[in-house]
């Protein structure tokens, strides 16, 4: 198998509240999900996993939740690029 790596931008959509809801805790915990676990792009006209997908950086989008240094909403100065 021969890996290759495409750089892509996407937009997400999703479910706000089935994925974090209102409450800080679960938007922490849903950004922690999306920076620091192995996500996984899934294509159902293939029925298969394209690929790994890799967030390297915040465009645009609302804030889940504001920096717990300055108060800013992410992404703030202290985490322009994930």
């Amino acid at each position: 198998m021969k890996t290759v790596v495409r750089k892509l931008e996407i937009e997400l959509t999703y479910d706000r509240d089935t994925m974090h809801g209102d409450d800080e805790e679960s938007k922490r915990w849903f950004s922690e999900i999306l920076l620091n676990t192995p996500l996984f792009l899934h294509s159902n006209e293939i029925g298969d996993s394209v690929g790994n997908v890799k967030i390297t950086k915040f465009i645009s989008g609302e804030p889940l939740y504001s920096c717990i240094l300055c108060g800013e909403e992410e992404p703030c100065s202290h985490n322009k690029e994930w």
